[in-house]
């Protein structure tokens, strides 16, 4: 027995959502016109949340600003409005399910969802920053050592999401919040065409799902995906946050498709970046034989790691002889201490003289005092 939500939207798939139909290539974008989302501004999705602002529209829904009626917290709600392909009225209702049982700090979190009159709703966590993506369009390239705090983050994601039996399959910097003001945190989201993988893989489906650029050859052929899918994709976002270009050259699908069947990706020496060892990880990581590839993104992580942090390391200047650097005339020491110098020692009798308390005044001057005292004031009177 699922959670309230999760039968909510099995509903929303066994009543509104057609069998799929092959297709050569799937990039779920949106065809219909963009709705009009004024009167959804101020609306209430679900009991808690309210519509802020229109945010972002995409191939799998709209993105809306939102925040909590009751505790103020900011919310990103992901809206699929009637109207549109069932197939993408399926991938959505498939990545809240599976967003609904992930827990990872570097992949976004689902907080609620549910089916509307006009449409099925998504509630996630608000992620302030921009897709990397964008940021790459805007930046360029990174360094590599940036590049591979980034991703580390995301290898750890997917490692974590293979242990739990799902692919993503469609690994880019677009999928990914990218935060430079917070130590360069990274969320991965979209889990729309993600699936779970099975063995052993088989070529029988025409269905290709996923974005050509960062395609690994069998998902290009229409294979079932596995993990090693997700790995290939990594590799070559890797090449493309340290070189700032893309495994292939950027043409029409179809074209992207054809090369990363046929023809070897680019590597970073082909794009200037020349660190030694580095064109092999790549390599290995997009080799078109998944048994070639890393078996882990932190296997991965560690080879990247360990290929940058030796180009990174400063080689140290050799030490000068010691007759070949005499200390400067200005520098030479005028009084030469042997010991720090010693407080002067003293006596046992010398200390309690010291330590003795001052004497106290006798009955007779304590009386003569006052006789003083007293003829001062009478001498006036």
């Amino acid at each position: 027995m699922g959670t309230p939500q999760e039968a909510v939207l099995s509903h929303a798939i066994r009543t509104k959502v057609r069998p799929m139909t092959p297709r050569s290539v799937e990039l779920a974008q949106a065809t219909t016109p963009t709705p009009d989302f004024e009167p959804w501004i101020g609306a209430m999705i679900g009991k808690r949340h309210r519509i802020v602002r229109h945010v972002a529209s995409g191939g799998m829904g709209h993105v809306f600003l939102g925040q909590h009626t009751t505790l103020g917290g900011w919310v990103a709600i992901k809206m699929l409005f009637d109207g549109r392909d069932a197939e993408a009225t399926r991938y959505f209702c498939n990545e809240a399910r599976l967003l609904a049982h992930l827990r990872h700090p570097n992949i976004v979190g689902v907080v609620d969802c549910g089916v509307l009159e006009s449409g099925v709703y998504i509630v996630m966590e608000w992620l302030p920053g921009e897709d990397l993506g964008s940021y790459l369009a805007s930046n360029g390239p990174l360094p590599p050592m940036r590049a591979l705090w980034i991703l580390s983050q995301l290898a750890s994601a997917l490692d974590y999401i293979h242990g739990k039996g799902i692919v993503h399959r469609d690994i880019k910097p677009e999928n990914v919040i990218f935060h430079p003001e917070a130590y360069d945190a990274v969320k991965l989201f979209d889990f729309g065409v993600a699936v779970p993988f099975r063995a052993p893989p088989s070529c029988e489906d025409d269905k290709v799902i996923g974005t050509p650029l960062y395609m690994a050859p069998e998902q290009a052929a229409g294979c079932p995906p596995t993990p090693s899918t997700d790995l290939y994709a990594l590799g070559a976002l890797a090449l493309e946050l340290m070189t700032g270009h893309a495994a292939y050259a950027r043409s029409s699908p179809s074209e992207i498709v054809a090369s990363v069947l046929t023809s070897p990706p680019s590597l970073p020496s082909d794009h200037g970046l020349c660190v030694p060892g580095l064109d092999e990880v790549i390599a290995k990581a997009m080799a078109r034989d998944p048994k070639d590839r890393f078996a882990t993104g932190l296997a991965f992580i560690e080879a990247l790691r360990a290929v940058l942090s030796a180009e990174s390391a400063e080689p140290q200047a050799p030490a000068l002889p010691r007759a070949s650097r005499p200390s400067p005339p200005s520098m030479k020491p005028t009084t030469v201490w042997s010991e720090p110098p010693r407080a002067p020692r003293l006596d046992m009798e010398t200390v309690q003289h010291r330590l003795r308390p001052p004497p106290s005044p006798s009955a007779f001057g304590v009386l003569a005092a006052c006789c003083f005292a007293l003829a001062a004031w009478l001498v006036p009177l």
